[in-house]
């Protein structure tokens, strides 16, 4: 689960620079609803830097337009916070004020996968993604 956790923050990061480009898997059309994303599970919390942490879950979507299944991983990085519990406090009291900043989903080069950005409307310095497939 950690490697998990962190392949996502790394995968946020890289998200945040990333630039569309040709795909080698097929666009889901659209990204994970807000309401998918606050309804699914946070699995846990990981330190990924001193007092810095992120979260993550997993959420499956149905896209409306191909009727396809997508698994997503989902985190939060940015978390500052003194353990895994809070920090995992904190990101699931995140979840309430996330936005979406990308409609259609974004190609991510480094990852052969897709993703996209939201924002946490009262925590700027939080990093919030979806990713599909979910890194190895």
């Amino acid at each position: 689960m950690k490697k998990v956790i962190i392949k996502l923050a790394l995968a946020l990061g890289i998200l945040s620079t990333a630039l569309p480009t040709l795909a080698t898997i097929q666009q889901p059309t659209q990204c994970p609803s807000l309401e998918e994303i606050q309804s699914a599970l946070l699995l846990g919390a990981v330190s990924i830097d001193h007092g810095i942490y992120a979260a993550a879950s997993t959420l499956y979507t149905i896209d409306s337009q191909t009727n396809e299944t997508y698994q997503w991983g989902f985190g939060i990085v940015g978390i500052r916070a003194s353990s895994e519990s809070s920090a995992l406090r904190k990101a699931k009291k995140a979840l309430k004020n996330l936005n979406a900043l990308d409609s259609t989903p974004q190609y991510i080069a480094e990852q052969d996968g897709w993703g996209c950005r939201y924002l946490v409307s009262n925590k700027l310095d939080y990093l919030a993604a979806a990713i599909t497939p979910i890194p190895n």
